[in-house]
């Protein structure tokens, strides 16, 4: 079943190193990020960070310079620019999961206010469901329905 927003469902099923780091190819290979390298470093950097259990590495201060490559001196209250890409990073890979990934077995997101990624098993079912209520939003916005 989808959710209200239209997103495919997802299992609490683990997702394995490996299916982790074949989501981060897609991703990264896909057109969405192609224009995209310092969010391809961020996401990198983050996934990595997470599957070796070092997300204690995932911090603004650290982020900023190591990612952002903005040096020792680097002060978040006065350099959005953690905050600010990680913003971009939600959108693009929100846009990349409502097109081009949007069969892909596995999700790599994060929640608002963290850089910890989360990943996960999404149903084999979603990308068919998914498609038909993308499809019924559609139809119905252009016969002047309300799109969710």
């Amino acid at each position: 079943m989808n959710s209200p927003l239209g997103k495919p469902p997802e299992t609490t099923e683990p997702v394995a190193p490996d299916d982790i780091r074949a989501q981060l190819q897609r991703i990264i290979s896909s057109p969405w990020f192609s224009s995209a390298p310092r969010l391809i470093r961020f996401l990198q950097f983050a996934v990595e960070c997470y599957l070796n259990n070092s997300t204690d590495q995932l911090k603004e201060s650290i982020l900023g310079r190591v990612v952002f490559d903005r040096g020792p001196s680097f002060d978040s209250q006065t350099d959005s620019i953690v905050r600010v890409d990680s913003q971009r990073l939600r959108r693009k890979l929100t846009e990349y999961y409502r097109n081009e990934g949007h069969s892909d077995p596995v999700a790599i997101t994060f929640h608002a206010g963290s850089y910890v990624p989360r990943q996960l098993r999404r149903c084999s079912s979603a990308p068919a469901a998914f498609e038909r209520d993308r499809r019924s939003r559609t139809e119905s916005a252009s016969r002047g329905g309300a799109a969710l």
